[in-house]
């Protein structure tokens, strides 16, 4: 766990192809939640162009022509808590996930890795909804069945 006050608790990075404006108009919701458990919030892009957004305790860095993985795989190297979550731009997470995040390495010390449900956020085109079922399908949220 982070013993240094001057160190977010925790950082989200969200890696995207989308311009990070429109990132960030979708995420507002999500910037409040990771503010509240003293983190910082990175949008790694790899749109071309820049922001015109200036928003506390939420950082931006562009990588014009990076895909979502070359963007993700900077995350590392770009966040500064010792704890980082990843997500992307069309995922929902839990209205307390950044709190759930870090009450589990708080339990855990020796933690590495964490994982959870995905909730699929991309679902107006079939192409969308199938990556999702193809990809994310052992991580969606089971309610059970009959």
């Amino acid at each position: 766990m982070n013993l240094d006050p001057a160190k977010p608790a925790l950082s989200v990075v969200i890696s995207t192809v989308a311009p990070p404006d429109a990132v960030l108009r979708a995420s507002q919701d999500l910037i409040k939640q990771v503010a509240a458990a003293q983190g910082e919030f990175i949008i790694i892009s790899g749109a071309s162009g820049t922001s015109s957004f200036t928003i506390p305790g939420v950082r931006l860095h562009s990588m014009p022509g990076a895909s979502v993985f070359d963007c993700r795989a900077q995350a590392l190297g770009i966040a500064s808590a010792d704890i980082v979550a990843l997500t992307e731009d069309h995922c929902i997470p839990a209205t307390d996930w950044c709190v759930r995040i870090l009450q589990n390495f708080s339990t855990w010390p020796d933690l590495i890795l964490l994982g959870g449900t995905v909730i699929n956020g991309s679902n107006k085109r079939i192409e969308d909804l199938m990556n999702y079922w193809m990809t994310f399908a052992t991580f969606a949220p089971w309610s059970g069945c009959g």
